[in-house]
């Protein structure tokens, strides 16, 4: 009897343990959802999905008891049953590390259940998040083994990314491959892609330790890892840096690239949208790609010298910095997690990406320590501590080039940003330390509120030579607004000193006389005097200008830019607004007060985020629309070191609404009111001058006409 009963037991637990399943770092598609699936449990009584949300700060989730998972092809909810890291239907604020461990879980899935999609429920059905496509059996998913799947990196040291193998679909040179063939003898594997008519095979051979050989000839392989391998004695072929002297040139360049997990449902969902920062200018173009069938996307724009450009895709709570040069092209695999590059650019793009973590200029705990100790601190100090700061960078930056490889391009690229982002914090003194008084808390009332005065010697650490290198231009923006920081510093301007007498003050107080800095804040005030005359400039004032402006690419880009107004400017439709001389909680009123009786829809924002210019020019159509309805589109932006007057009056000629600009402190006051976590930021303000959502988060296009028209059908 003793030995029945056990092996009853025994019998039991072997079942039981047969009949749970974990699959770790799960396959799947297209994901909208801020977070990546790290592992999912098929039990005998639940379905268990775990979730890891790795950049949280200023952003908060709330997972409704409405989310649920589905089987592809049926339409039967499985609704979320319990939550463990998260309470459901209860707003989840950012942890002290900025991530987020959560486990959701679901009814038990059918045993034959090979894909499930995942479907995150919110409010409004136009912000539901979802995730596509996850496997629930990965032998079986895909006629490729899993071995295979996955994305391999070369292990030479360069960690270059040559092939990408899911379960739908290949990623290799550049394009995406459908399988047509598989066959294999052992551990020896013979792939057969297709794509558009065309083959190509790929040989590959298992080997130890989860790696893999893969190449064109089955005497050719290579082998390749699903991690990197870092070596810092790799030796890149041709791995030479910048050079200031060929630096600028009027080319063109190509960025293209795949989303992961696209298909044909996922069509309405994705989306890949870039700005482009005018280093010259410091204007913002938004452009969209547009996606295949397959994922992929190709779009080619005018490019003057190495810079990064701004994505905004389906996978991006925010933007994401990828680096293009002229007459390259750069291919970019968009998903979830690390990106991956091929191509030109892949090497740089690899390097800057990992360098990404080194930047405590965006460490926002750091940076508001700094800011609140202006009122106690002399300029002198807080110079020195982001000096200092900047210090530490650059020796974390050595000390990591140390254990791993990273390119002469990617290496420059990432010091010349910190030199140019420490300097334009410096120049943060003055604003930083006037906001805090303001805004003191009543803690601190009492505080002591030092004087200061800032002497010539603050700007000691200015190098001339720096300031003479066109690679400061990698820096980009932030090699602007250095230049709109000089030209608007109360340290370089006296009573009644016209711009040219600026000019000159700062050219003669830091020693600049012909250098590239001098001639591209002359190139910024020809640029906004073309402009904003109306065009009404001639030849002569075009060769005047090119008189003062001795280096000589930016002697011809500014002909360039001149003709281009001319060519390109059109009758504005935007109508800028004044604002009476308002304080305190009479400040927003006095901006709506001339629009009562009709619903506002307020966009705060700024020329130099391109988020924000982005959807501005999104909701072109769709303002043009709404035009003969009682809806006011208002803009408001504020003056910043960063967006000078001239620049925003440039940029706002293009876009059909009202507008104001706002003075530094009445920016700040509105910031602070509306409790701001940043920019883009959208209010809606009904018949009565209420305002009735004052934080429209990321709203698409049919999510807002909805809001608007539903404030339109109120009496």
């Amino acid at each position: 009897m003793k030995n029945t009963i056990i092996t009853i037991f025994l019998l039991v637990l072997f079942t039981n343990t047969f009949a749970q399943k974990t699959i770790e770092n799960p396959e799947y598609g297209l994901i909208t959802i801020p977070s990546s699936i790290t592992k999912i449990e098929i039990l005998d009584t639940a379905t268990v999905l775990h979730f890891h949300i790795k950049s949280y700060t200023n952003r908060k989730i709330t997972i409704s008891d409405k989310s649920y998972i589905e089987v592809i092809g049926s339409d039967k909810k499985l609704l979320v049953t319990k939550s463990e890291g998260i309470t459901l239907n209860e707003e989840e604020s950012a942890s002290d590390t900025s991530e987020l461990f959560y486990s959701l879980h679901f009814p038990k899935l059918e045993t034959n259940v090979k894909t499930i999609d995942f479907v995150e429920v919110h409010d409004n059905e136009e912000n539901n998040a979802y995730a596509y496509d996850i496997v629930i059996d990965q032998e079986n998913a895909s006629m490729l083994p899993l071995a295979l799947r996955g994305n391999w990196m070369r292990m030479d040291g360069s960690n270059l990314w040559d092939y990408g193998f899911y379960p739908n679909n290949a990623i290799i040179d550049r394009a995406v491959w459908n399988y047509k063939k598989v066959t294999n003898k052992g551990k020896k594997y013979t792939i057969t892609l297709e794509r558009e008519g065309a083959l190509k095979t790929v040989y590959a051979k298992l080997n130890k330790n989860g790696r893999v050989d893969f190449g064109a000839t089955p005497k050719q392989l290579v082998t390749y890892s699903l991690t990197k391998l870092h070596n810092p004695n790799f030796k890149l072929e041709n791995d030479l840096p910048y050079e200031s002297a060929s630096l600028l040139k009027l080319d063109s360049t190509t960025y293209s690239g795949v989303i992961k997990g696209y298909t044909e449902r996922v069509k309405e969902k994705a989306y890949v949208n870039i700005a482009i920062y005018d280093a010259f200018t410091l204007k913002v173009e938004p452009l969209k790609a547009k996606i295949k069938a397959d994922g992929s996307f190709s779009i080619k724009f005018p490019a003057n010298y190495p810079q990064h450009i701004l994505v905004f895709s389906t996978y991006n709570t925010s933007q994401q910095r990828v680096y293009i040069e002229q007459g390259k092209e750069t291919f970019h695999f968009i998903n979830e997690g690390t990106p991956l590059f091929m191509g030109d650019c892949a090497i740089l793009n690899d390097g800057l990406t990992e360098l990404k973590s080194i930047n405590s200029f965006f460490n926002n705990k750091i940076m508001k320590e700094l800011a609140e100790s202006t009122i106690s601190v002399s300029p002198e100090d807080y110079k020195k501590a982001l000096l200092k700061l900047r210090d530490k960078d650059l020796t974390a930056l050595k000390e990591l080039n140390q254990k791993h490889f990273f390119s002469r391009k990617a290496l420059q690229t990432k010091k010349m940003w910190l030199k140019f982002i420490a300097m334009n914090s410096i120049h943060t003194y003055e604003r930083r330390r006037n906001y805090q008084i303001k805004n003191l808390p009543p803690e601190k009332e009492g505080t002591l509120i030092i004087d200061y005065k800032i002497e010539p010697s603050f700007y000691d650490f200015y190098s001339r030579d720096i300031f003479n290198d066109r690679l400061g231009l990698l820096a980009t923006p932030y090699f602007g607004y250095i230049a709109n920081s000089l030209t608007s510093d109360s340290s370089f301007k006296n009573e009644n000193d016209s711009a040219r007498d600026i000019e000159n003050n700062i050219q003669d107080r830091l020693n600049l006389e012909n250098t590239v800095m001098m001639d591209f804040i002359r190139f910024r005030r020809f640029y906004g005097d073309f402009f904003n005359e109306g065009n009404n400039f001639t030849e002569a004032d075009i060769e005047n200008a090119k008189q003062e402006i001795k280096d000589p690419f930016l002697s011809d880009y500014l002909t360039i830019t001149a003709k281009r107004i001319k060519a390109t400017q059109v009758k504005s439709t935007s109508n800028i607004n004044t604002v009476e001389k308002a304080e305190g909680e009479e400040l927003f009123e006095a901006l709506i007060k001339k629009f009562n009786g009709k619903v506002i829809y307020v966009d705060f924002w700024a020329t130099w985020c391109g988020a924000c210019v982005t959807f501005i020019k999104k909701t072109k159509s769709f303002r043009e629309e709404m035009k003969d309805k009682d809806v006011v589109f208002l803009y408001i932006s504020g003056e910043s070191k960063k967006a000078p007057e001239n620049t925003w009056r440039q940029v706002i000629a293009d876009i059909n609404g009202e507008h104001y600009w706002l003075t530094e402190e009445q920016w700040n006051y509105l910031l602070n009111k509306f409790n701001f976590n940043g920019i883009p930021h959208y209010m809606i303000i009904n018949k009565k001058g209420e305002v009735v959502n004052d934080n429209l988060i990321h709203p698409s296009i049919e999510e807002l006409k909805a809001v608007l028209n539903e404030e339109l059908a109120k009496e």
